[in-house]
């Protein structure tokens, strides 16, 4: 297969981002309430404590700003990583 143009490999790596950060965000959410809770907060009274207080939209809470770090950030990642890897192929030749 032909590779990819850079933009197409730059929208990779922000899709990448969108939809691992889209998925994991919740989590990590609920890790920061546990980390930050004065008493020891087990990870579902802090999930709990999260709903109660905000829903679904609490779950995402700063989600925005998360995504203006992630999506520039992986789609370099993943643009430097193409391009590395398809210069080590010119020098050394096709993996076997």
């Amino acid at each position: 297969a032909p590779p990819l143009s850079t933009a197409r490999q730059l929208a990779a790596g922000s899709a990448a981002a969108v939809a691992a950060w889209g998925v994991g965000y919740p989590f990590d959410i609920v890790k920061t309430r546990c980390q930050m809770s004065p008493t020891a907060l087990g990870f579902a009274a802090a999930t709990a404590q999260v709903w109660r207080e905000g829903g679904i939209v609490g779950m995402y809470n700063g989600f925005g700003l998360k995504m203006c770090r992630a999506v520039p950030m992986s789609a370099i990642g993943f643009l430097v990583y193409e391009r590395v890897f398809a210069t080590l192929r010119r020098i050394r030749g096709p993996l076997e």
